[in-house]
């Protein structure tokens, strides 16, 4: 692997290294695409009495538009959303033996990196009212970024109505909501957070697992936005064997994952499950099916621990 390796991981690595650093990726990125989900997830979701996310889900919003502010349904669906993408690139990597590399496979691991860091960005405090404070500066971004959606669709006929006007009352909700509860703790009731700062926030979490935390998050980040939008000097940058590519792939999202599921453990009091793969542990692979299984975010299994929170 060369030196400007995206993800800083050690270079060079052995063939053997490589294909151990890969086997551990592809089980862990399996065993979070079916924790967020029953059976597992039914475990995954409950907390304990007294803890940071118990407190949380007893705070839970009568309002479906203000659920976004809650800390505990904003981790966790960034936490199920990052484990769908993970397990979908692991699955499509059993399926053609590794056959999809790099740039589709960098596009579901920036969704996978990005979900992760948001729960470590919400989780990461350990008192409630900062958690509480980072949820309703993440809101703040969700609603500026839906804004530029409305100011788009004001002017397109076809997309007025209903699914307009349910758009535009749930950005007012949620913006009026964030700027409150920033209000209260003193902060800007404007202040959000931006992707890159959100990276360069939560980076240092994951410092064991690079070998060069400070730049390698970021040049990642930006290789891989390049790579979703379909820019050409990417190709640049490519590496030569799939197992390289694999592993310069996912090395960086599957630490922040493996961070970002440590963290929800230690802030709901449990530990069952574990936050990652126990020995012997084994990818359902009915579980995709010849089509993506199902989704948790859309078809709500039980819901017991978390009232009548629907994911």
């Amino acid at each position: 692997m060369s030196d400007d390796a995206a993800t800083g991981t050690p270079s060079p690595l052995t063939d053997d290294e490589l294909a151990n650093i890969g086997a551990y990726c592809r089980l862990a990125m399996g065993y979070w695409s079916q924790l967020g989900v029953p059976p597992m997830g039914d475990l995954a979701r409950k907390a304990a009495p007294g803890s940071p996310i118990a407190k949380h889900l007893e705070d839970l919003p009568a309002d479906g538009r203000l659920r976004t502010l809650n800390p505990a349904v904003l981790a966790w669906r960034s936490l199920v959303s990052a484990g769908e993408h993970a397990g979908l690139g692991e699955h499509v990597h059993w399926a053609t033996s590794g056959g999809v590399v790099q740039r589709p496979q960098t596009s579901l691991a920036r969704t996978a990196m990005l979900g992760a860091a948001r729960a470590i960005y919400v989780l990461e405090p350990e008192g409630v009212e900062e958690q509480r404070v980072r949820a309703a500066q993440l809101a703040n971004q969700e609603a500026r970024d839906a804004q530029k959606i409305l100011d788009h669709w004001s002017d397109t006929p076809y997309v007025q109505g209903r699914v307009f006007e349910k758009l535009a009352d749930q950005v007012d909700g949620l913006a009026d909501a964030a700027a409150e509860i920033l209000r209260q703790a003193g902060r800007p009731p404007g202040s959000h957070v931006s992707e890159s700062d959100l990276l360069r926030k939560v980076q240092h979490t994951i410092q064991d697992h690079l070998t060069w935390p400070d730049s390698a998050v970021l040049s990642y980040w930006f290789m891989a936005s390049g790579t979703a939008h379909a820019r050409s000097w990417v190709w640049e940058h490519e590496f030569q064997t799939p197992a390289e590519s694999f592993v310069d792939v996912w090395s960086i999202p599957v630490g922040f994952l493996k961070q970002a599921w440590t963290l929800w453990n230690k802030r709901r009091g449990l530990d069952n499950p574990q936050p990652t793969p126990p020995n012997g542990w084994e990818a359902d692979r009915s579980a995709w099916g010849p089509l993506p299984g199902r989704s948790f975010l859309l078809e709500p299994q039980g819901t017991e621990g978390f009232g009548d929170f629907d994911g």
